[in-house]
């Protein structure tokens, strides 16, 4: 509503009652289009919470799975090892090089799955910041405006109803 205060047309005995009425019902109105607005808001909070915990849970699966995968390969580097302790003589260069290839590999999907975790995390994280401050920011912004709003109307209709008041009190005196 861009209308700061309201001027009734005054009759017989006070304002006009159906101008009264529809002002009335505008800022219901409005009010009720705030509230919806404010809810809406809420909600869309309420869904990037969910979603940051749902990608925390993902991100504590990922690192579990990097957990078992750090497990296999150092079970398998201990098989390898067991089976090659033999003799030092006998590993041969071809396992020598698995052995390599499997330690890089495992080095590999270790950091690879602690980058993505932190990734998903931290994009995570400032989304669902980013649609708090904007839920926050809008809700005030509608809040105050309600309340300016409102506050410019009681104040528009307390000086009508003062200047109705003095202009009887005149008519009043002047029939005296």
């Amino acid at each position: 509503m861009t209308q700061s205060s309201h001027e009734f047309r005054t009759v017989m005995r006070g304002y006009e009652p159906t101008e009264v009425d529809r002002t009335l019902a505008q800022l219901q109105n409005r009010t009720e289009e705030l509230r919806v607005l404010s809810e809406s808001q809420r909600k869309s909070v309420e869904e990037a919470t969910t979603q940051n915990k749902r990608l925390r849970e993902e991100l504590d699966a990922a690192v579990k799975q990097a957990q078992l995968d750090r497990l296999r390969v150092q079970e398998l580097e201990a098989e390898l090892k067991k089976e090659s302790q033999p003799s030092a003589a006998a590993v041969t260069e071809r396992a020598a090089k698995i052995l390599r290839l499997a330690e890089d590999e495992a080095a590999e999907l270790r950091s690879q799955a602690k980058a993505d975790g932190e990734s998903v995390m931290v994009d995570a994280d400032e989304y669902a910041a980013q649609v708090r401050q904007t839920a926050e920011t809008e809700a005030a912004e509608i809040t105050n405006k309600a309340e300016v709003a409102a506050a410019a109307t009681v104040e528009a209709a307390s000086r009508k109803a003062d200047e109705l008041l003095d202009q009887a009190n005149r008519e009043a005196t002047t029939r005296r």
